[in-house]
């Protein structure tokens, strides 16, 4: 028995010191090992093994993105970046009416009336501009292009408005040969008033109710300058007017019911009466028209909405 007892504290003087040694080496062992028991294993990432596996995705990523991978993609700066709104204009399809192979009747000073329809046309255009419309001249100098041409431009543009600009000249049976600086020309010498703006639409446009929306504003503003708006189309020519206060009459031509966008035609007044022909050459007077076209242009999307 004593040397029983002798042989199991030998051992555990042995096992004892093995322990300290393997503990002072780092090597941690469980009693359940040292007993023989089955240990749970658990997953264990010693330094060594993540180091691999942060190696192994850096290089995927790497792959994928390129060496600047960890890089920020945008640049830092202290100037904001603004981006310019680009808005776009409205557009107005300007016409002038006749063309040099077609110039119109002439006036009592001999002038065909191509030659008042441009320039007025070259007054207006800045004053379109000026209050923020993109203007699009429906044909060019020395150009010819039919009426129906003319709304086919309007409407390969996608205009917004087509003001077509002409002047007038009182019935034929009321015109009679007079001598005006030296040049024979016919004159309105009936007595009767052929004078005055007017304006024509059509009923058969797409955009009616905008097109005679624009030519009442607009009669409303050129009414004041002038002393009566044109009337007789409907006594001598038998065309219906719609709005009688501003002489605004209902024409189909191909210019107005072939447009897709709302068309008028202006008239400016008549240049076969003396009294109306000499008011269209006063540069003053031509530019106070031009100014109530323009403010009546400004307000057109605002007061004749589709």
């Amino acid at each position: 028995m004593k040397n029983f007892l002798m042989i199991a504290l030998l051992i555990a003087m042995v096992v004892a010191g093995i322990v300290a040694t393997m503990y002072f080496l780092g090597i941690s062992v469980s009693v359940d090992s040292l007993l023989g028991k089955k240990q749970s294993q658990e997953a264990v990432i010693n330094n060594m093994s993540f180091k691999k596996i942060q190696d192994e995705q850096e290089a995927l990523l790497k792959q994928q993105y390129g060496e600047d991978w960890d890089k920020p993609r945008i640049k830092k700066t202290n100037t904001p970046v603004v981006k310019e709104y680009q808005f776009k204009r409205p557009v107005l399809a300007l016409d002038s009416g006749y063309s040099i192979k077609d110039p119109g009747m002439a006036s009592v000073r001999g002038k065909r009336e191509v030659e008042y329809n441009d320039r007025f046309v070259a007054e207006l255009i800045p004053r379109i501009e000026a209050v923020g419309w993109e203007v699009k001249l429906v044909r060019g100098d020395h150009e010819y292009i039919s009426d129906k041409h003319r709304a086919a431009q309007a409407n390969i543009w996608d205009a917004d408005l087509l003001l077509s600009i002409h002047h007038d000249v009182a019935p034929a049976k009321f015109l009679k040969e007079k001598v005006i600086d030296g040049n024979t020309v016919l004159v309105n010498s009936s007595g009767k008033s052929f004078e005055g703006f007017s304006m024509y639409i059509s009923k058969q446009n797409k955009k009616y109710r905008q097109s005679l929306c624009f030519a009442q504003r607009l009669g409303f503003r050129l009414k004041p300058m002038q002393h009566n708006p044109a009337y007789f189309h409907k006594e001598h020519e038998g065309l219906n007017m719609v709005v009688k206060e501003y002489a605004i009459y209902e024409r189909d031509i191909p210019l107005l019911y072939q447009s897709e966008i709302p068309a008028v035609q202006l008239k400016l007044g008549v240049i076969t009466d003396e009294k109306d022909e000499a008011w269209l050459n006063d540069g003053q007077y031509r530019d106070e028209m031009a100014k109530a076209i323009s403010k009546t242009i400004r307000a057109f999307k605002q007061y004749c909405p589709n």
